[in-house]
């Protein structure tokens, strides 16, 4: 399905939905909000071929809210993660078998850029282990918000997140007993 002037999704509960994109294309997409989607596996399809490569050249999302989706467990395929250049809000809570925000199979090492984030916000995901997989660093020069509460099973936010200090405005850690911060590097 095309929607081409789509600015804004909002899915809620829709149990039987098990993959929103490919399936739905919309190139002008800015803020999507998904909640209570029991089955949702995958919000993105890993398995990109060369005939979508275009669509996902133009993500053009700000904003994303992800919540309830109790049979997800990976937020972003690589390939997509790399084509988020304007995503700047990025929630995520109640997902309660996410393993990672993004997920690299093919094991590519070196450093990621969410260039205009500005906010991230992880609530209540109890297994999640990274949130990038097989990363040396995350740059996330936009931050000025960082809130993570009850997440038990992470050790490190990212190997190394680096953020200008004179952005960073609020900055919230709960209940997260393994978290390690001492390789945040803000300067």
């Amino acid at each position: 399905m095309e929607l081409p002037q789509l600015k804004e999704l909002n899915l809620y509960n829709l149990p039987k939905i098990v993959s929103i994109f490919p399936e739905i294309v919309t190139p002008k997409l800015e803020i999507m909000i998904v909640y209570t989607m029991m089955s949702l596996k995958e919000i993105w399809s890993c398995e990109i071929t060369s005939s979508k490569e275009e669509v996902y050249n133009t993500i053009m999302l700000k904003q994303l809210c992800i919540g309830e989706c109790l049979s997800l467990i990976v937020l972003f395929p690589i390939p997509v993660a790399k084509r988020l250049k304007k995503l700047e809000i990025l929630e995520v809570s109640w997902c309660l078998v996410l393993k990672s925000v993004v997920s690299d199979e093919n094991r590519e090492v070196g450093s990621r850029k969410f260039e205009s984030l500005k906010s991230l916000s992880l609530y209540e995901v109890p297994e999640l282990v990274s949130l990038c997989d097989h990363v040396n660093a995350m740059e996330l020069p936009q931050l000025v918000k960082l809130d993570l509460f009850q997440l038990p099973n992470i050790v490190t936010i990212f190997p190394k997140v680096i953020t200008p200090k004179e952005r960073m405005n609020y900055l919230r850690i709960g209940k997260s007993k393994r978290l390690i911060l001492c390789q945040v590097k803000i300067y």
